[in-house]
């Protein structure tokens, strides 16, 4: 357990600094996930810049504190108990930035909504992430999972990447030195993505646009409304997740206030108040059911804080 005294001099420091981040004790993080569900943070804080990001960094890893960070918690399922350790906002400019560098490349911050980042290349007449409409996540989210939809992930148009270590310092990485697949991005576990430098294609705005309304509308079919995280596993090799749960007859099967969406075997909503608990233990029955009835394994998607 972390111990809560540990952090009054990273308290003390973000007082005396407050252009470099904002610091809330014991923050209820269950606002900030799609699930709307979850306990406390022992440490909450919201980085305003690098200087902020490489203070709290250094001070986790010095005193071997657990640090979380946290983007739009569209892929996250927090435990009712909450979890031990520092968990951190990158919501300052440095963060949000999305800069053309030429005619087919842009910087993108961490924090950049993948909508914004798609209205920008789109409007700019370049193509690439227009498969990412719809998906409510950060940049970093996607890029650390490897986003992906329709044939296509987020790391195709990465080229390099910019990382903060647990040193403080800050790595540019050529994405060609990093092993990516299918949801797996290109940061280490201890690296916090800052930026990415991205490349796309030119492109009739009004085809992008076209294809962009396409795959908006199937989205909006397919994904069900209301408090969820999206897919919960990921497809195994021989059929997707979806499907098989489909197949399985677990559509509306329900926990306490969880349930398997109707219209999409592969999210669990929120429908009635549901705890994180309901919705790990939802989790665990459709694992036993497709072990026990096909004899497959699934694997996470979503990632659990504990």
């Amino acid at each position: 357990m972390t111990v809560l005294s540990q952090f009054v001099p990273l308290e003390m420091y973000f007082q005396k600094n407050p252009s470099e981040g904002l610091v809330q004790s014991g923050r209820t993080l269950a606002r900030y996930t799609g699930f709307h569900c979850g306990g406390k943070a022992d440490f909450f804080c919201d980085i305003y810049d690098i200087e902020g990001l490489k203070n709290v960094v250094m001070f986790c890893n010095i005193h071997s504190i657990t640090l979380n960070v946290l983007g739009f918690g569209t892929n996250v399922l927090i435990a009712d108990e909450g979890i031990c350790g520092a968990v951190v906002r990158l919501t300052g400019l440095p963060f949000l930035l999305c800069e053309r560098l030429d005619e087919a490349r842009f910087r993108v911050g961490s924090r950049v909504s993948l909508q914004k980042l798609i209205g920008v290349t789109c409007k700019a007449g370049l193509s690439g992430c227009e498969w990412l409409v719809g998906i409510p996540a950060s940049l970093g989210g996607a890029v650390r999972l490897n986003a992906g939809a329709y044939g296509h992930d987020i790391c195709e148009s990465v080229e390099s990447i910019t990382v903060m270590k647990p040193d403080g310092c800050l790595h540019t990485i050529d994405l060609s030195q990093r092993l990516t697949g299918y949801r797996q991005g290109p940061c280490e576990p201890d690296e916090i993505l800052v930026y990415a430098d991205m490349a796309f294609s030119a492109d009739d705005v009004s085809a992008i646009s076209e294809r962009m309304t396409a795959i908006s509308a199937e989205r909006k079919r397919k994904i069900p409304p209301g408090r969820h995280a999206g897919c919960v596993f990921k497809n195994p090799p021989s059929i997707p997740a979806g499907k098989l749960l489909d197949e399985l007859g677990c559509k509306g099967i329900a926990q306490q206030g969880a349930c398997v969406s109707i219209e999409h075997a592969n999210i669990i909503v929120n429908k009635s108040n549901a705890g994180s608990s309901d919705i790990l233990t939802l989790i665990e029955r459709l694992i036993n059911k497709a072990r026990s009835e096909r004899n497959i394994e699934l694997e996470l998607e979503l990632t659990i804080w504990r």
